[in-house]
């Protein structure tokens, strides 16, 4: 009785609690769930050039069924992704995300547009860790990173940089970070609520203990502890009304610089520059990993892995000296 119990609520978790790499807010017909952001407000075309969004070609439909998860630009042949994206764990999870199978479109800010540019993608690198976890259960999302080394490099659209072991103040409790990505609109959604523009919104990051006791107290935890909140490689943020859904899953969480220390909090709507010059640049400070059943449920806050951490930053560093031969001429748009 207790196995089928146990058995029941590991079946729950791993329906409810993760963002699973996808586009939909309510089971699709393979049964899996995908995020996006909640409450957040369109995209003006071109504002985040380095955002990715990555289709899986082995699915039926249209640009919309094929979107797996989000990703970002770091440098001219490597898009950051989240691990669980690209390498999903348990008995009834599909077999790692193969390369062939998959095409990137960076700088696109309306999914079904010819914006941007599409790149195939020649290899996928999870962190070792995250992998080795897959015994551990689909819950664990320590490490969760991924590197895409494109087939072909990205020509003339700056990559997002990424936060240095120096920036910690970046991810300060109550500054706000930007979220961005193609995730459900609707929380508690039953139905697929798909947005055809990239949307964006604003969440206050929130205390490493904060972030932790949300976690410890969340219903659908059980007596599991894998997917427990980890301080050294994760950062907590969200907001009342505002946070990070199924879709959004391998995006950034990222704030606005100054380039003369941390600048101000958030996005700088004023600027008059999307991306670097004399309104500032963007820095990376996180990648999409999972959040609560329903996103404004619970704690309603979403956890992000921490791109400075050590072993992370060391992770992204390894995977991204791959492939900087760039230009194969495969064909690519």
């Amino acid at each position: 009785m207790w196995a089928t119990l146990l058995a029941a609520l590991v079946a729950a978790m791993v329906s409810y609690l993760v963002f699973v790499a996808n586009s939909e807010a309510a089971p699709a017909a393979d049964g899996k769930y995908y995020p996006y952001i909640i409450n957040g407000e369109p995209v003006p075309n071109g504002k985040y050039p380095f955002m990715a969004a990555l289709i899986d070609q082995k699915r039926q439909g249209t640009i919309k069924d094929k979107l797996f998860c989000g990703g970002s630009l770091i440098d001219k042949t490597h898009v950051l992704t989240a691990g669980h994206c690209v390498f999903q764990r348990g008995p009834n999870t599909d077999p790692p995300q193969k390369p062939q199978d998959t095409l990137v479109f960076v700088g696109r800010t309306v999914l079904t547009s010819n914006q941007g540019q599409v790149r195939n993608v020649k290899d996928i690198d999870v962190h070792p860790v995250f992998k080795a976890a897959k015994l551990a259960g689909t819950s664990d999302f320590r490490y969760d990173v991924a590197v895409l080394t494109l087939s072909r490099a990205v020509k003339g659209i700056k990559p997002i940089e990424l936060a240095t072991s120096s920036q910690n103040n970046l991810e300060r409790p109550g500054r706000k970070a930007t979220i961005a990505g193609w995730g459900d609109t609707v929380p508690n959604d039953n139905k697929l609520t798909i947005p055809n523009r990239m949307q964006e919104a604003q969440v206050p990051i929130v205390s490493d203990s904060r972030a932790d006791k949300a976690w410890e107290k969340d219903p659908f935890q059980g007596a599991s502890q894998p997917n427990d909140f980890v301080p050294p490689l994760m950062i907590g943020a969200g907001g009342k009304q505002t946070i990070t859904c199924q879709g959004d899953s391998g995006g950034p969480l990222f704030v606005r610089t100054s380039g003369n220390g941390d600048g101000d909090n958030g996005d700088d709507e004023n600027s008059p520059n999307t991306n670097g010059g004399s309104g500032g640049k963007y820095t990376q400070i996180g990648i999409t990993s999972f959040g609560p059943v329903g996103c404004l449920t619970f704690s309603r806050i979403a956890v992000y892995t921490e791109v400075n951490a050590k072993p992370i930053a060391s992770f992204i560093d390894r995977a991204a000296d791959k492939g900087d031969d760039g230009d194969n001429g495969d064909g690519d748009k």
